[in-house]
């Protein structure tokens, strides 16, 4: 059950205390509140889904973050109700050497929880399946009314994980969503346990935007009103390659994806 499995993986997004949030039931003990014993913060839980962002959370001050956030809330349900499992397919299909690759995620064994948390997970259902240790997910839309794993309402840029405590960390297809990566990286990063893996999978920048190779900066804002940002390799060699063991980055199509193989044990 999530409260009792994964309560010790928690501290709270806003005192940013460790190991302070305790679970207390409403009646019928299917739903209730994690309160943190520090601040009193209370954030509810019911349908499987931990509310991060139901309270005086820092980011639901800027206005700025909020209306991006309703204009990708939208845009996710319009581009949902096209969807079919052939034009799913053919949007993308990952190679053999790709899918051997994310299986090898679940070879990764810190000694810790064995969880990997997928970071702006959506539905979660199309990345689930993949794992055999503890899926967790997070994301600031709640896209269904109820979910089969572990979904935290929250946002990558303050993850309500305690140091070295989560094994594989994945972002696909979600980091040119996030309002700060550069912050969000920093947190998956001071999650991630020493020896654990991460892997992003994003657009490939380089092709989208000329100006990768013209200025060759790390990353250039996105000019429609879902996709934050536009990616370069550069941009993640810079901020990954000294924390971790090896670093490897593929393309395929108009994608990256970026593997990051046992984490060293380092300051963030």
């Amino acid at each position: 059950m999530f409260m009792i499995d994964l309560q010790n993986l928690l501290q709270c997004p806003i005192c940013i205390t460790a190991n302070s949030l305790v679970f207390e039931p409403d009646n019928d003990k299917a739903r209730g509140s994690f309160v943190c014993n520090w601040c009193q913060y209370k954030f509810l839980f019911q349908n499987g889904i931990l509310d991060f962002l139901s309270h005086d959370f820092p980011y639901l001050k800027n206005k700025t973050w909020c209306n991006k956030l309703v204009l990708q809330e939208k845009w996710w349900l319009e581009e949902r109700s096209k969807l079919t499992h052939e034009s799913v397919k053919k949007k993308w299909t990952p190679s053999p050497t790709l899918i051997k690759k994310y299986f090898r995620l679940n070879s990764i064994n810190t000694g810790r929880h064995r969880t990997v948390l997928d970071v702006g997970c959506g539905e979660g259902d199309r990345y689930k399946n993949f794992f055999k240790m503890t899926y967790i997910g997070i994301d600031p839309l709640v896209l269904k009314n109820s979910y089969l794993f572990p979904f935290i309402r929250g946002v990558a840029e303050i993850l309500p994980f305690i140091d070295n405590s989560i094994d594989v960390i994945t972002a696909i297809e979600s980091i040119d969503h996030f309002f700060d990566p550069k912050r969000s990286i920093k947190e998956m990063l001071r999650c991630l346990a020493p020896g654990g893996g991460l892997f992003i999978f994003a657009g490939d920048g380089s092709i989208k935007s000329k100006a990768y190779i013209d200025r060759q900066r790390f990353f250039t804002i996105t000019e429609d009103d879902v996709h934050t940002y536009n990616f370069s390799t550069n941009y993640f060699q810079e901020l990954l390659s000294e924390h971790f063991e090896t670093l490897e980055i593929d393309r395929e199509n108009d994608y990256m994806a970026i593997w990051g193989w046992n984490k060293i044990p380092r300051a963030i």
